[in-house]
């Protein structure tokens, strides 16, 4: 039985999400800064590209997870849900590909977190758009994702504050079901943010 939003997840589930929650810190403590900011060939300053990012992440993370005996769970990277039973009937899951989904593959039953990146530096619709997306899974009880994760990386308060002010000041965004990491800079592991 799936754990919809607002129901108390499996102390289970609660272990294995703190277990990746310590995995995601790591794998964000050893990502390089050339993968958070990307030096761009007649440009004097690099620039954060999302994609880079999340395949080192991926990459990361994927070596946390290899090395801790009997944590079952898969990360899968924009896995398309367009055309699965489950999602059909909800158009915003039937078209999300967050950015990474962990989960055990073909057990609704086993899904742990849906997690979506964002750059520190960007647009309110991408921000509104992924928190969305992140809000859909926690709600929807057939998807069974009993957790989320923004993360958020790159340098600057402000625009970690923006992208708060505008978690905060959407409609239909239920923040409350949506952990907020801030990875702020390379070899330092991201923190957990409150929203307010």
């Amino acid at each position: 039985m799936q754990a919809a939003a607002g129901t108390k997840v499996p102390s289970t589930k609660q272990k294995d999400f703190k277990q990746f929650v310590t995995m995601l810190q790591s794998a964000t403590k050893a990502i390089p800064p050339v993968y958070m900011h990307l030096p761009v060939a007649s440009k004097e300053e690099p620039v954060y590209r999302e994609r880079v990012y999340c395949y080192e992440l991926y990459h990361c993370l994927r070596k946390e997870m290899e090395s801790v005996p009997h944590f079952n769970y898969l990360i899968c990277g924009e896995l398309a849900k367009d055309g699965h039973p489950l999602f059909r009937q909800n158009v915003l899951l039937n078209k999300a590909k967050p950015d990474f989904l962990v989960h055990i593959a073909g057990d609704t039953n086993n899904n742990l977190v849906a997690i979506e990146v964002k750059a520190v530096n960007a647009h309110s619709k991408a921000i509104r758009k992924d928190l969305n997306i992140l809000t859909a899974f926690r709600r929807d009880s057939e998807s069974g994702y009993p957790h989320a994760i923004y993360l958020i990386y790159g340098e600057g308060h402000k625009n970690l504050d923006r992208i708060k002010s505008t978690a905060r000041s959407t409609n239909g965004i239920d923040i409350s079901t949506i952990t907020l990491f801030w990875h702020r800079s390379a070899n330092v592991q991201a923190e957990k943010q409150a929203w307010d």
